[in-house]
């Protein structure tokens, strides 16, 4: 039963992570508020995106209503059973390398994020990986703008 219980500690873990981060961009959007200057400030105009699940596609609707910023593209490890999400492609990481040049990849499937990060650095070593997560905890420290 130990290892059951084990799993289900864990699982109890990363939804209660999935939660705060939710309630914290929600917070954010209830005070008029976007992601979009922490993408300014870093002048970071073509953006990746890791997870296509809900946290990604808000992401990606997000960047959407902004000006100069785009989502260049998707990575996750199931691409193989979605190349595409609208007009946006998406790539399994090994493909990472062929895939066309980003300033940043923010992981959206920040539970795990150590080992995301990990594996997109292998890739492409030079290239910003960065957690929603961390995104929505730097909003406090930073003066954001309103929509």
């Amino acid at each position: 039963m130990e290892p059951e219980m084990q799993y289900l500690r864990q699982q109890l873990d990363r939804n209660t992570q999935r939660l705060n981060c939710a309630l914290q961009w929600l917070e954010l959007l209830e005070t008029k508020h976007t992601l979009i200057p922490y993408f300014q400030a870093r002048e970071c105009h073509k953006i990746g995106i890791y997870g296509m699940a809900e946290f990604g596609e808000l992401l990606q609707k997000e960047l959407d209503q902004s000006n100069g910023i785009e989502t260049v593209y998707f990575v996750d490890r199931n691409a193989d059973q979605c190349r595409r999400v609208g007009n946006i492609p998406v790539y399994l990481p090994e493909e990472l390398p062929d895939a066309p040049e980003v300033d940043m990849i923010v992981v959206t499937a920040f539970v795990a994020f150590s080992s995301i990060s990990r594996i997109l650095l292998k890739m492409k070593p030079e290239l910003p990986v960065v957690s929603l997560k961390h995104i929505l905890d730097v909003r406090v420290d930073e003066e954001w703008t309103l929509k």
